[in-house]
């Protein structure tokens, strides 16, 4: 058989795999997709679509045939290879569970009704004059007429699925938030990367970049960098860690202009060990699981964001970009319910746990600070260190060196308020990371004011919740499931 031809035949039965499993027709799906490896061997769309129709089914051999397509496929290729892995994972098997094939066959696809293809005709009209054209002036009017035409979707699968590309490349090239969110979404809940073409992967692949494929609506957000910057988060394990969460990595909060970063998940130490100098009572160390990823504030709340939700400035040091200080609890509850979006306060473990972002030494920087890293009382001096500077006030947020995840300021500047009620920590165990509720409230942190003791990752202290004092805080944000 010639090249030519051969590559005629793979195509032709690309598309009916493609087909059968769009269909539903799992079974028919993993007949063709066996034939495509047979064809040809050394391609990987083949061994994916035999995956994802093994995993439909619940048989076994999905997982080996979803890393068999890796090993092939280009590196930009993998994200769309693991999202159908995961699409077809979720699916129940054909048989009821067990993994038998299924006793009833599927139903033959409904052919695409009158209506449908006057929809698709217009669609194909308007992309006609779409691609006659590179001039942006007159893309505009087309892009949005093509949005309003693609409101009502297809019926049929395969034309539904074909429209919704469509209407997903108008979004990309117009900024469309909220339609490339709800489009990325109905492209997920059709499985449409098992049916992808180049030109449909590549708009996939935007749409992560885009970070509108996140399965939060991203009307709170919007998204400052997709993927974490090695300069920032220098550990590759890190990295790969938030990667996988398949959400941005850092985005920016529009009602208040807070920006946050994502936290994955993770098991650490809380608290201190016995021997560490300036160690209190109330530090017993134990193991806490952090099962839920989080996003939290790059830096404390600053005056400017304050003063943007609430209308006010209460603090002392006035700098827009210095922290918000002289707030109570209470009023953290107040700005973060004004400022929507899921805002919270940190729970204390997940407030430490970003805190020490994976060290175990008393503060993120090391065995010891100094005041080129935090901004503390420089008369003191903690360990091996030498005394500092004595700022007497408060710094910009994000002028002293971050930690390994990105967060500035945790240890000194002002002390930070956290959801939880003071308490007692375990003895002894794994925790689950879980707030306490009731009064007083913790605080973490260290400030300006304050000796290097108080500015460990362990250290803690509390106030009453109506307490306004030299106290501001940072924000965190719940990952819906």
């Amino acid at each position: 058989m010639s090249a030519p031809q051969a590559q005629s035949d793979y195509s032709s039965v690309l598309k009916a795999a493609q087909a059968a499993y769009g269909q539903g027709d799992f079974a028919r799906a993993e007949k063709q997709a066996i034939a495509l490896t047979v064809l040809d061997e050394a391609r990987w769309e083949g061994h994916m679509l035999l995956g994802a129709a093994l995993a439909k089914q619940g048989k076994a051999g999905a997982a080996e045939s979803f890393a068999a397509a890796k090993t092939r496929a280009p590196a930009e290729k993998h994200a769309g290879i693991d999202e159908v892995a995961r699409l077809a994972g979720q699916g129940k098997p054909a048989g009821g569970g067990d993994g038998a094939p299924a006793t009833k066959a599927p139903a033959s696809p409904a052919p695409a009704s009158g209506e449908d293809k006057m929809k698709l005709a217009v669609v194909k009209s308007i992309t006609k004059q779409l691609d006659a054209t590179q001039d942006a002036a007159k893309r505009q009017p087309l892009l949005r007429e093509l949005l309003a035409k693609t409101e009502a979707l297809p019926n049929q699968a395969e034309a539904r699925c074909s429209v919704l590309f469509v209407r997903a490349m108008a979004a990309l090239e117009l900024g469309e938030e909220e339609v490339g969110w709800q489009t990325s979404t109905a492209l997920r809940e059709v499985d449409a990367a098992s049916q992808a073409d180049e030109g449909q992967m590549e708009i996939l692949a935007q749409l992560e970049r885009k970070g509108w494929n996140s399965r939060e609506k991203p009307t709170w957000f919007e998204v400052v960098a997709q993927d974490p910057d090695p300069a920032v988060v220098p550990d590759a394990a890190v990295r790969t860690r938030i990667a996988a969460l398949k959400l941005p990595w850092k985005v920016r909060h529009k009602a208040s202009g807070v920006v946050l970063v994502l936290i994955p998940t993770g098991e650490f130490l809380m608290g201190s060990p016995k021997d560490e100098a300036g160690r209190e009572p109330d530090e017993t160390q134990h193991s806490v699981r952090i099962e839920k990823p989080f996003y939290m504030g790059v830096t404390e709340v600053t005056q400017a964001q304050w003063q943007r939700v609430m209308g006010h400035n209460p603090s002392f040091f006035r700098n827009p970009d210095g922290p918000v200080e002289q707030v109570s609890w209470d009023d953290c509850q107040t700005f973060v319910k004004k400022a929507g979006g899921g805002l919270r306060l940190p729970s204390e473990s997940e407030w430490e746990y970003a805190c020490r972002a994976g060290t175990t030494t008393p503060f993120s920087f090391g065995a010891t600070i100094s005041t080129d890293q935090v901004n503390y009382d420089g008369n003191y001096t903690y360990g091996t260190g030498s005394k500092g500077v004595y700022r007497e006030w408060t710094v910009a947020c994000g002028s002293m060196p971050a930690n390994a995840w990105g967060l500035h300021e945790m240890h000194g500047n002002v002390w930070e308020w956290c959801e939880d009620g003071y308490g007692e920590y375990p003895s002894a165990g794994t925790q689950v990371a879980a707030g306490v509720s009731g009064a007083p409230r913790v605080l973490r942190g260290g400030s300006w004011y304050g000796s290097p003791d108080d500015c460990r990752s362990a250290n803690r202290d509390r106030f009453g919740a109506v307490i306004r004092n030299d106290v501001g805080f940072r924000v965190a944000r719940t990952i819906a499931p």
